[in-house]
């Protein structure tokens, strides 16, 4: 979670909206991250120039194809369960805004 993360509250926002992160090593991240599910994985050399030349290596992608993964299955799964959303995280909830992924 982004507040457990500490990130500022701008950032947060900017995450909900699809716009830039105000860390550019963060912003390379979430680029990444949306190239990734936009492509379906198959994200062009210039998306992971980018991401290593902020910081980021090879590694560090394959830990980001995880963490999908496992949010995906979560997500999945709780969805067919219908189980409902922990009270702990429950004063996090927002709804989705209508601008679109950038």
């Amino acid at each position: 979670m982004s507040q457990i993360a500490k990130m500022a509250p701008e950032d947060i926002q900017a995450l909900r909206d699809g716009s830039a992160l105000s860390d550019s090593k963060l912003e390379a991240l979430r680029h990444f991250t949306q190239a990734l599910v936009r492509t379906q994985g198959k994200v062009s050399q210039s998306d992971m120039d980018a991401f290593v030349a902020h910081g980021w290596s090879s590694q560090h992608a394959l830990e980001v194809v995880l963490g999908l993964a496992v949010k995906t299955m979560s997500n999945y799964t709780n969805s067919i369960a219908g189980t409902p959303l922990d009270k702990a995280v429950e004063k996090f909830t927002w709804k989705k805004s209508t601008v679109a992924m950038r």
